[in-house]
């Protein structure tokens, strides 16, 4: 008798496991059963992101380009999420193509190497960006400059062994420097910098720009909820579960801190400080932020 009550308990413990194993399966409570792996890849090169179904629902992953962390969120189930994801990443990546300053033959290389001798002819995109960062640096009375490029290049935020640009070195650099001299041709979408030795360095604007490129990539194709993180520039759009979004700002002190936290929507917001990228002389602290119209 003890043996058959040794043998049912055996066999209601079988069910019962089995019955676990099934619940967790069809409800998806492992996070495990979330994640998935996604390989792309683009022109030859493998691009990796992961992705899942944070604690919302809401659809996460992120991934490198443009030389930062790109985090997307996105209102939507994961299949359909990983393919406006995979869309997402070859549409940065054709823009980077056009926009790096560090690609060879990009618009924005080619528009350097030519300066002082000929307009490029450029992408639609290029354009448009080239056009946006004119009319910001007359808005702003010079403070945002993409013209930026030869003082950006004589600091050693690339190079930490080099010394310190000179004074004189940043006054005929700043010779060079001025978004006037940058000519943009709305009929031919073509761009000619004046000056030999001038140079265009998007790094102000870009990855902002890209981030709302995709982010409307997104809402066309039927997501009315989402965020983009990219290196301090976020993007924001629709709401989060009903509510704005909440974005908190770091304290540059202590990176564990907030200092401010913000609540938006449909809406772009940007940080930049000197507690990330910075170097010392001296004991002096120079942040990689430079005012365009004093070197």
């Amino acid at each position: 008798m003890s043996d058959k009550k040794a043998k049912l308990q055996v066999l209601i413990l079988f069910i019962l496991i089995a019955l676990l194993v099934n619940f967790f399966q069809e409800t998806n409570l492992d996070p495990k059963e979330e994640k998935k792996e996604i390989a792309l890849v683009v022109e030859g090169e493998t691009a990796l992101f992961s992705s899942y179904l944070d604690s919302n629902k809401m659809a996460v992953t992120s991934f490198n380009m443009m030389g930062s962390v790109f985090t997307v969120k996105l209102d939507t189930d994961l299949g359909s999420a990983n393919r406006l994801f995979k869309q997402a990443i070859l549409k940065l990546k054709d823009l980077e193509k056009k926009l790096s300053s560090w690609k060879m033959n990009s618009d924005i290389s080619n528009i350097n190497h030519l300066a002082g001798m000929k307009a490029v002819q450029v992408d639609e995109q290029t354009f448009k960006i080239l056009k946006l960062s004119k009319e910001l640096y007359h808005e702003t009375k010079g403070c945002f400059d993409i013209s930026i490029g030869p003082v950006w290049d004589l600091w050693p935020f690339r190079n930490p062994s080099k010394e310190l640009p000179s004074k004189k070195e940043i006054l005929r650099a700043k010779k060079l420097v001025g978004s006037e001299q940058l000519i943009l041709n709305e009929k031919y979408k073509s761009a000619y910098l004046t000056q030999s030795g001038m140079k265009i360095n998007l790094g102000a604007i870009g990855k902002g720009y890209s981030s709302q490129i995709i982010g409307d990539y997104f809402k066309i194709n039927g997501i009315s909820n989402g965020a983009i993180s990219a290196g301090g520039d976020i993007f924001l759009f629709g709401k989060n579960r009903g509510k704005d979004w909440q974005v908190k700002i770091e304290n540059p002190d202590n990176d564990k801190e907030s200092i401010e936290t913000v609540y938006l929507s449909n809406m772009a917001i940007a940080s930049s400080g000197d507690s990330k990228r910075f170097i010392v002389r001296n004991g002096k602290k120079y942040s990689h932020i430079i005012d365009p119209r004093t070197g």
